[in-house]
């Protein structure tokens, strides 16, 4: 077989290896947190490629999307920033027409001259600017918010049709009564957004039509823009909400009555008055979020969103992830919006729970579709794993996981327990089919399995697959 050397690569080829190499866009909005030297090697790859020979050096040249990655850092040191200005235009003059992908390293320094040459030369090039990320540390002398000298340059453009990803952590700057605040920006196009501590109320939601996957993180919200959310954005796929409430919806919180979780209730749990400002039960549903295939709820103000689109329809919805103490309540959430749930993962909201406590087993009657279910940061005590047996009728269960999870005395034995029982039974009767059973544990901790459990369940299941967390 005959020889390919790495410079005589198909130009497609050595692309691929070079994205693959960089890593995805949240491994290098990661990397912004670090110090400039964390992601020189991201950074300098290009320039290190095209020193390599010839060869290499002219077909980087001729491969525009290889430039397009933008690194500014804001730092008081006049010839780094020097240095930064010429190389960013070399690497947009590289990249052609092809689209730029702008990332920040660190806040901007109202005590740096350099920065407005900078900013002035950004503004130029953001009608290209495909992907915009400030995913920083910032400071107290940096901090980023509604004044900040890039957040303002997004403000000033009237559109940014090039603009399909928006990732910001800045706690942004809100006027007392919370209103009348100008988008943070206007980009018709936007398909992903991705925000940290951003009021929901500054955003524009209305303004994004097109979006296509949402991650919220510690972003203050409404408790009525869950039911807006389905109108605002009609095409989401993906959307992640871990949400706190804003200051206005707070004082009601500290006042709602605890429902109690009863198994085998299905029935709704009257709405007291405390709901009834935010309720959407008694009205007409939500319109339909016919293309959202991944959900994430996690947060304290998670319930509300199950309550909003428990009469809407979710035809497409194929991923969970819930990270709160469901009530009884939810069930109306699984029964009608989410029939079609094939991936369910249950974790403890901050600490570790019961399992009782976080999800009410009987749930699980309306998930017939579900084929893998996991389950992070649970206390398993004696009789949950049995109950949520019972309670999984017509379930098809392939791959079960345990990831960080206790199991408390005898919920080590009934888990062999219930393995053996639905090892026995056939598939076509409606009971557990394990193939896979995925344990993520630190083993010497207290109520972790051991190895003899460990042990016996390797014969139950198709494949046990151990992974060893690192205890800090």
């Amino acid at each position: 077989m005959s020889q390919i050397c790495f410079q005589d690569l198909p130009t497609d080829i050595l692309y691929a290896i070079v994205k693959w190499v960089i890593g995805g866009t949240l491994d290098i909005e990661d990397v912004m947190f670090g110090a400039p030297d964390s992601r020189r090697q991201i950074e300098m790859l290009p320039w290190y490629l095209s020193a390599v020979c010839k060869s290499l050096a002219r077909k980087t040249a001729s491969m525009s999307n290889l430039w397009t990655l933008l690194f500014i850092a804001f730092v008081p040191d006049e010839p780094f920033m020097v240095a930064q200005l010429i190389r960013l235009q070399c690497l947009a003059a590289r990249a052609q027409s092809s689209p730029l992908h702008v990332y920040f390293s660190s806040a901007p320094l109202e005590h740096c001259d350099s920065y407005f040459t900078t900013l002035s030369w950004l503004s130029d090039i953001l009608p290209r600017v495909q992907t915009f990320a400030m995913w920083t540390m910032p400071s107290e002398e940096g901090k980023l918010g509604q004044s900040s000298p890039p957040i303002r340059l997004l403000q000033s453009r009237q559109k940014l049709p090039s603009l399909e990803r928006l990732s910001l952590n800045t706690a942004a700057e809100i006027s007392e009564d919370g209103r009348n605040l100008p988008p943070l920006v206007t980009a018709p196009n936007l398909r992903q957004l991705r925000l940290c501590g951003v009021p929901l109320a500054q955003l524009g939601a209305a303004h994004f039509r097109c979006l296509e996957q949402v991650d919220l993180v510690c972003c203050p919200v409404r408790l009525h823009h869950f039911g807006r959310i389905s109108t605002w954005w009609p095409d989401l796929v993906s959307l992640r909400l871990n949400v706190t409430a804003s200051f206005e919806d707070s004082w009601m919180l500290d006042r709602l009555p605890v429902f109690p979780v009863t198994a085998g209730v299905t029935a709704p749990i009257p709405i007291g008055p405390f709901h009834s400002p935010h309720s959407f039960s008694g009205s007409d549903p939500c319109p339909p979020l016919r293309r959202l295939a991944q959900l994430s709820i996690e947060g304290p103000i998670g319930e509300y969103f199950y309550e909003t689109m428990e009469r809407s329809s979710l035809p497409a919805l194929r991923q969970l992830r819930t990270s709160i103490s469901l009530s009884s309540f939810s069930a109306l959430f699984f029964e009608r919006a989410a029939p079609n749930i094939q991936d369910l993962t249950v974790a403890a909201y901050q600490s570790y729970q019961t399992l009782h406590h976080v999800f009410p087993q009987h749930i699980l009657r309306y998930t017939g579709s579900l084929q893998k279910l996991s389950f992070e940061d649970i206390w398993f005590e004696p009789g949950d794993l049995m109950a949520m047996s019972n309670a999984t009728v017509a379930l098809q269960l392939e791959v079960l996981r345990f990831r960080n999870c206790r199991f408390v005395h005898s919920a080590k034995q009934e888990l062999v327990a219930v393995l053996a029982q639905n090892s026995q039974s056939s598939r076509s009767s409606g009971t557990w089919s394990i193939r896979a059973l995925h344990i993520i544990q630190i083993d010497k901790t207290e109520h972790a399995l051991p190895n003899h459990i460990i042990g016996q369940v390797e014969n139950l299941v198709g494949e046990v697959i151990r992974e060893d967390l690192v205890d800090f």
